[in-house]
């Protein structure tokens, strides 16, 4: 009898300590095909995702491959979808980054792996990308065109300019708080209430001047340093009184580049401005055409001035390049031909791409490293196209935010993820 029980007991017991394991599904029912699992997936970066997976058990062959696939619409994504397979390695944990994510969508992750035998999936992860476009506070203020904006520490900043309604020049000034999604009323401009007037910054200072009300033109300008309010001292220049220049920073020094009379003419003229400099005021060699209501920005050590228009009332297509140590433009780049009219305040920078919003609600790239065009995506429909006018444009970290030209609208855009 007790040649009987005791492999049966033997048995028993076997079994009961493989209960108390913790060991994988595969192991414990003989599965000829792997077990895998998705350890994790984690938005590392713009578009970018970092997966990783392991696997459990090889089954009862070698691992041919293993890797991820993916989906936006499958949410049990397959080898059939987008995937990805790695080379076979001796380790069982494997790390893959996906790129070119889009915004705005959900996608299905998960890690797969397979032998001779057949595929085996881990569990789906579900990702969502932030959205494209997110719209922010609406500007509290009077609707206006031909304002004058400019960034000072944090703060965005948008003053003069005229009513759209009945023209009428206006003189106040708003700040926008990025951190808070907030419209903050500032002092008010303490010259004259102006039109088309223009702006740099130099170190914590933002000037602004020129521009023209109903019958007068000016050259002064006047300066804030804070959040608080404008300086009430006049900063006096010896240019000729314009509007629709074209105002830019490089290093210490605010440049003022073209601008024109309407109905007299139109310059070419540049000066530049110093604080501690005598005198402050510096005529230098003209640009390589004559322009009003271009677009200047700073990259590096070089300044871009271009689009805008030309005496003629024709379209500026090009972009030149500033050296400032030898007083120099050369021509830098030409827009494609489907590239409408950009005007001053619609043109800024992020890491080593310009964006600009032409008139007809497009977003342009230009890679100032390559120097090559990409048209990216067209304004939310909200905004309406007009012939004249296009948006502001403003950078704060890797975001644009897109508005305020005829309309309270003010918008979020996320060119890495679109």
């Amino acid at each position: 009898m007790k040649q009987i029980y005791l492999p049966f007991l033997l048995v028993v017991l076997t079994v009961s300590c493989l209960d108390n394991v913790d060991m994988p599904d595969g192991i414990l029912n003989k599965k000829k095909d792997p077990t895998v699992e998705t350890n994790r997936v984690e938005t590392v970066g713009e578009k970018t995702f970092r997966c990783e997976g392991i696997i459990e058990y090889t089954g009862e062959a070698e691992i041919l491959g293993k890797g991820f696939c993916w989906s936006a619409y499958n949410e049990l994504p397959t080898i059939e979808d987008d995937s990805t397979v790695l080379s076979t390695s001796a380790t069982d944990v494997f790390e893959y980054t996906l790129t070119n994510m889009s915004g705005g969508n959900v996608y299905y992750i998960r890690a797969f792996a397979f032998n001779k035998f057949g595929y085996a999936y881990g569990k789906v992860i579900r990702l969502e990308t932030p959205d494209v476009w997110e719209e922010m506070a609406p500007f509290p203020g009077q609707i206006r065109n031909y304002a004058t904006t400019f960034m000072l520490e944090d703060f965005f900043f948008i003053a003069c300019g005229r009513r759209s309604d009945n023209e009428s020049p206006l003189g106040d000034t708003w700040t926008y708080d990025f951190s808070e999604d907030r419209w903050i009323a500032y002092s008010d401009y303490p010259g004259e209430k102006r039109v088309q007037a223009a702006s740099f910054v130099i170190d914590n200072s933002a000037y602004l001047g020129m521009g023209f009300s109903p019958g007068a033109y000016y050259n002064n300008f006047y300066m804030t340093e804070d959040e608080q309010s404008w300086e009430s001292a006049v900063v006096t220049s010896p240019m000729l009184a314009k509007a629709e220049c074209v105002g830019f920073s490089l290093d210490s020094y605010g440049y003022i580049v073209g601008g024109r009379i309407i109905a007299a003419n139109v310059y070419a003229e540049v000066w530049r401005y110093s604080p501690t400099s005598t005198p402050h005021w510096r005529q230098m060699n003209d640009f390589p055409t004559r322009i009003y209501s271009g677009i200047g920005f700073t990259w590096g050590d070089s300044a871009f001035v271009g689009f805008g228009i030309d005496r003629d009332g024709k379209t500026i297509k090009n972009i030149w390049k500033y050296d400032q140590g030898t007083d120099t433009w050369e021509l830098f780049t030409t827009a494609p031909d489907k590239f409408g009219r950009a005007f001053a305040g619609s043109g800024v920078i992020i890491e080593d791409n310009a964006y600009f919003v032409d008139n007809q609600n497009i977003i342009w790239e230009l890679n100032l490293s390559t120097r090559e065009w990409r048209e990216k995506t067209l304004l939310p429909d909200t905004f309406s196209k007009n012939e004249i006018y296009s948006q502001y444009l403003f950078a704060h970290g890797h975001s644009l935010y897109i508005g305020l030209n005829n309309t309270d609208l003010f918008y979020e855009y996320k060119p890495f993820w679109d």
